[in-house]
């Protein structure tokens, strides 16, 4: 029931999920590795809800520059953790959500 999943049936197509399951972390090693799909049609990067302490943006920039090398023309999609419950609660962590939602899309 991940949502790459859900998706591939219902668009009927091929989806490859990697599935960190928690531990995707932006690695550049693991980008050179999904550089190597051959002809993708479309990357999607779900890593914030991993990357605690700042190493989404100490990373996600160099992960994003070693996908766009192997493939200069593929879509690449940044997902932004959904939001929990807590966030409501704590307005600081929202605010970091926000801020880190920002960001991606400046990548």
């Amino acid at each position: 029931m991940a949502y790459t999943n859900i998706l591939g049936r219902r668009l009927n197509v091929e989806m490859i999920n990697l599935g960190f399951s928690g531990n995707g972390q932006a690695e550049p090693e693991v980008a050179r590795l999904i550089a190597a799909i051959p002809d993708p049609a479309l990357l999607i990067i779900d890593c914030e809800a991993n990357c605690g302490n700042g190493l989404l943006e100490a990373r996600l920039p160099d992960f994003v520059r070693i996908l766009r090398a192997a493939h200069p023309v593929t879509p690449i999609l940044l997902v932004s953790r959904i939001r929990f419950a807590g966030d409501l609660a704590h307005s600081e962590r929202e605010l970091d959500r926000k801020k880190l939602e920002s960001f991606q899309r400046r990548l």
